[in-house]
C-alpha cells in the first residue's frame, strides 16, 4: 500500500515546467505513459474500417532468362529475371538506339561525280565506314584513321570530304527535294580561325582577354574579317 501511495504522489508532483507548451509536454513520456505517436493515425473510429486486401491474387511467376538486345551487332547474349508472360517481347530499352543514316554512292555514281584531287575511292569507303559506326564522332573517326594505309587526315579535311559528298548525292538522288543541305565547311576560314585562336591558348587569362577584346570569339573574328597574309597567321 506504501509504493502504491509514493508511484501515485510521483505521478502528481510530476507537472508542467512553467513556460513550456501543451503541446511540448505532451510529447514528453515516462514509464507510465504512452509513446506520443511518430506520424497521423487514424482514430478508428467510424462506421466501416478499411481492411487490407492481401492475398487475394495469385503472385505472377518470375523466370531467370536469357535475352538479346537488337542493337548489338555481336549476337551478345545477356541474362535477367523477367515475368513469364513478357518471354517472348522484345528487348524494352532497344527502342532508345538511335543511330545517324549515313548516305551510300554507288561505282557510277562516285566516278561520275564524287572524284576529288587527293582522295582515293579507298579512303573515302573508309571514311564513311568510320562515320556509320560512330556517328559522326569526327574526334574519334580522326582517332580511329587508319594512318598505316592512308594519308593523316585533319578533322577539318575529314568534315569537308563527307559533308561535301552528301551535298552531291542530296543533289543527285533528290534533285527537286525541299529539305535542306549540308552547309559546305569552310575549310580556309576553319584553318585560320584555328590558327589564331591555338596561341591564345597557352596565355593566361587576364593576357587572353585583354588580346582578344573581351572573349577568344571576337579576337579571331575581328583577324579574319581583315585582310591577313599568309606570313601574319604563320606567326
Amino acid at each position: 500500500m506504501a509504493e502504491k501511495k509514493k508511484e501515485k504522489l510521483s505521478e502528481a508532483t510530476f507537472k508542467r515546467p512553467e513556460g513550456m507548451h501543451r503541446e511540448l509536454y505532451a510529447l514528453l513520456y515516462s514509464d507510465n505513459k504512452d509513446k506520443p505517436p511518430m506520424f497521423i493515425t487514424d482514430s478508428g473510429q467510424g462506421y466501416k474500417q478499411n481492411k487490407a486486401k492481401l492475398g487475394l491474387k495469385r503472385v505472377r511467376p518470375w523466370k531467370w532468362m536469357p535475352f538479346t538486345n537488337p542493337a548489338r551487332k555481336d549476337g551478345a547474349i545477356f541474362h535477367h529475371w523477367r515475368r513469364i508472360e513478357d518471354e517472348n517481347e522484345e528487348y524494352p530499352f532497344a527502342k532508345f538506339n538511335k543511330s545517324v543514316q549515313i548516305p551510300s554512292y554507288n561505282d557510277d555514281e562516285y566516278i561520275q561525280h564524287l572524284q576529288c584531287e587527293g582522295w582515293t575511292r579507298q579512303e573515302t569507303d573508309h571514311l564513311f565506314d568510320l562515320c556509320q559506326r560512330f556517328d559522326l564522332r569526327f574526334i574519334i573517326i580522326q582517332d580511329r584513321w587508319d594512318r598505316s594505309q592512308f594519308t593523316n587526315r585533319s578533322i577539318e579535311d575529314l568534315k569537308e570530304r563527307y559533308y561535301n559528298i552528301c551535298n552531291i548525292l542530296q543533289k543527285i538522288k533528290y534533285p527537286q527535294s525541299c529539305c535542306a543541305t549540308h552547309q559546305p565547311i569552310q575549310i580556309t576560314y576553319t584553318l585560320s580561325f584555328l590558327k589564331l585562336k591555338t596561341p591564345l591558348f597557352p596565355q593566361t587569362k587576364p593576357v587572353t582577354i585583354d588580346a582578344a577584346g573581351g572573349s577568344m570569339w571576337n579576337f579571331c573574328s575581328r583577324r579574319l574579317l581583315s585582310p591577313l597574309t599568309d606570313a601574319q597567321l604563320n606567326k
